[in-house]
């Protein structure tokens, strides 16, 4: 496949990124929730762990606003699977939400850390630190979101919100480890990359 159809600048390779983006989220919301941790689930859309979180992560630091498209169209579609009898307009409002949050949480430590894209010189301290705000602030975005259109009692959110982001942050870590490992892997059946 020509690379440059997907990451060109032209509106075509704008939307087919997206598109890629928001099927691979979808996908990986599905994987996680269904077949990987589906055990783990304590309310709508809430799972203690919930590994898709560290994916978008990546995605938004990787692509930003390209990747919050994609993700919000990925999330709206796996939330009206989720909730039966959602109306459409609901599930956009938790999608965008729920998109614009990692970037809003991504922003503000980056910001505060000096860091920018392309990461150089980003610690495991950063890492963590990127994990714990993006991942509380996506929890609580969540929970307000699901408040909003009527799917769960607002007196349930600050008690369900701790386990929200625990699963949220741990899904994370578990990305940025799997990541970790892939990486090392692949460098040392190949060699270390030229500079």
């Amino acid at each position: 496949m020509n690379l440059q159809l997907l990451f060109g600048q032209s509106w075509t390779s704008r939307a087919l990124l997206v598109l890629s983006i928001a099927c691979l989220y979808a996908g990986a919301i599905v994987i996680n929730n269904q077949l990987l941790f589906g055990w783990s689930r304590f309310d709508d859309l809430q799972y203690l762990i919930f590994v898709p979180a560290g994916l978008k992560l990546l995605l938004v630091m990787l692509f930003g606003l390209r990747a919050v498209a994609g993700i919000a169209i990925g999330i709206t579609a796996t939330t009206l699977d989720a909730l039966d009898q959602l109306p459409l307009l609901s599930a956009c409002i938790i999608g965008i939400a729920s998109s614009i949050s990692t970037y809003i949480g991504l922003t503000l430590v980056a910001t505060w850390r000096r860091l920018s894209y392309p990461w150089n010189g980003l610690s495991l301290g950063d890492l963590s630190l990127l994990a714990l705000v993006v991942g509380s602030l996506d929890a609580l975005v969540s929970d307000l979101m699901l408040v909003m259109v009527e799917r769960e009692a607002a007196s349930h959110v600050l008690a369900e919100l701790p386990y929200a982001a625990f699963g949220r942050i741990v899904g994370s870590f578990l990305f940025m480890g799997g990541c970790g490992v892939l990486c090392r892997t692949i460098i040392g059946k190949h060699g270390k990359p030229a500079e």
